[in-house]
């Protein structure tokens, strides 16, 4: 029997980067394992700052972010209805399904972590 190998992250060794175009100017982002681009399993860190907002957008996979620091407000539907958001604080969890629509606000600098399958895309609604 193979056991899988062992990787160690430290805070102080992360490289990060701007994140890709279809999130918000400012944001930046870590790959900790894997290629968010390529087919495969891949974990990665984003900070948004803080009064971000993530226009209804949908993802052909499952999402699943745990929120390391910050805070956000979350809602689902293909239009942007600030009411019917959920806010979700510091070591929350998200598991959002495939091609769900969904939205979101950062109202604080948040830092979050998504553990997924590649290739990762955003998808935003068309504008009206």
């Amino acid at each position: 029997m193979t056991s899988p190998s062992q990787h160690w992250t430290l805070p102080h060794a992360l490289q990060w980067l701007p994140a890709p175009a279809s999130l918000p100017e400012g944001s930046v982002y870590a790959i900790l394992e894997g290629d968010p681009s390529q087919p495969g399993l891949f974990t990665a860190r984003f900070r948004l700052p803080a009064g971000t907002r993530l226009a209804p957008h949908w993802h052909p996979l499952e999402e699943r972010a745990t929120l390391l620091s910050g805070k956000l407000r979350m809602g689902v539907g293909e239009v942007f209805d600030e009411s019917s958001m959920t806010e979700i604080g510091t070591h929350g969890f998200l598991l959002v399904p495939p091609r769900k629509w969904h939205y979101a606000i950062f109202d604080e600098a948040t830092e979050i972590q998504l553990t997924g399958n590649g290739p990762w895309e955003v998808i935003y609604a068309p504008a009206s």
